[in-house]
């Protein structure tokens, strides 16, 4: 159980001196797809990626957000 409950705030951590990358306006896919396909292609090592977290994050984002946010 504490494995899993480190494991989990591990996960959850994002340095707070990484910027969100700018993925262009809210309607555009584009510079997202692109971003989403380099830390595909890092495999493992997109785990350590800062901009990787930070691509996941936004993707997170805007598949959960409401259909009127988007």
């Amino acid at each position: 159980m504490l494995i899993l409950v480190a494991a989990s705030l591990h996960l959850r951590h994002v340095p707070r001196d990484v910027g969100v990358p700018d993925l262009g306006p809210p309607g555009s896919r584009d510079r997202l797809a692109a971003g989403l396909a380099r830390c595909q292609a890092l495999g493992m090592k997109a785990d350590g990626d800062p901009a990787c977290a930070a691509i996941w994050t936004e993707n997170r984002k805007r598949f959960f957000a409401p259909e009127t946010a988007r």
